[in-house]
Formats: structure tokens, sequence, C-alpha cells
């Protein structure tokens, strides 16, 4: 019963990646992406440009693909950092909103100044569009 579900299972698999990932789909994906169709460093006839092979080489200095994903990693917590300040700014200038409406209520017409509301509009949604974004804008700028 087993052998006869796995011998099933490999056929279906096998027809699903003849069908979606084939030779003609894979070639296209390199030639969509300007990606050479192998990276064999002892080419020597010049296919891949210097500047690729000058990349793959400073990553693999700087320590492969340990080193981007610590990087994204790192990218992760500094957006939690800067989401973390921008709640605690907004925080602040609702704390200063209300501290403002009590002394209007308390000084009435004494208390001449615009109202914080008014003057932290701009402010306030400027933080809500920020943290409200996706935050793979990091990612798109770090890996350009």
């Amino acid at each position: 019963m087993v052998d006869k579900y796995r011998d099933d299972m490999s056929v279906y698999i096998s027809s699903s990646l003849d069908k979606f990932e084939n030779e003609n789909s894979i070639v296209k994906f390199l030639y969509d992406f300007n990606l050479p169709y192998s990276l064999d460093a002892n080419m020597g006839n010049g296919d891949i440009p210097e500047s690729i092979w000058n990349k793959i080489s400073a990553i693999q200095v700087k320590g492969g693909t340990g080193f981007i994903l610590g990087q994204m990693d790192n990218l992760d917590k500094k957006n939690q950092q800067i989401s973390d300040k921008l709640k605690e700014i907004l925080k602040t200038i609702t704390t200063e909103e209300e501290q403002d409406n009590e002394c209007r209520k308390t000084h009435g017409n004494k208390w001449t100044r615009q109202p914080s509301n008014a003057s932290n509009v701009q402010f306030k949604q400027t933080i809500i569009d920020y943290t409200s974004k996706n935050h793979l804008f990091i990612y798109k700028n770090f890996l350009l």
C-alpha cells in the first residue's frame, strides 16, 4: 500500500515538474533576469562579465549566504526598531494633544495657541503611512 502510494506520488511529482519546470522554462527564467545558464569558474570564454564574478567573490569573502541572511535579519531588526520608535513618537504626540485639550478646557479663552491636533496632523499621518507600509521596501533597497 505504501509502495503504491509512493510510486503514484513520484509519477505525479515528475509529471508536474516536467510540465512546469522544464528546460525551456528554466532558460526563459534565466534570460528574463539576464543570468548566465551556468557559472563555471574555469570557463575562460568570457561569457560571464567580470563584474558578476567580482560580486560573487565579494559575497563569498563576506560569508556567502550566511552573510546575506544575517544582513536581512539585521534589516528586520532595524525595521522593528524604527517602527517601535515611531509608535513611541505617535504616543508622545497623542499625549501632548491630550494635555493641550486639558489646558484649553482649564484656561478657556486664555489658551490662545493653535490646537495641537491641527499642528500635528501631518506628523501623525506620516508616521501612520510609514508604519502601514510593508517592510519589503527595505529589502528592495538592500538588494539593488
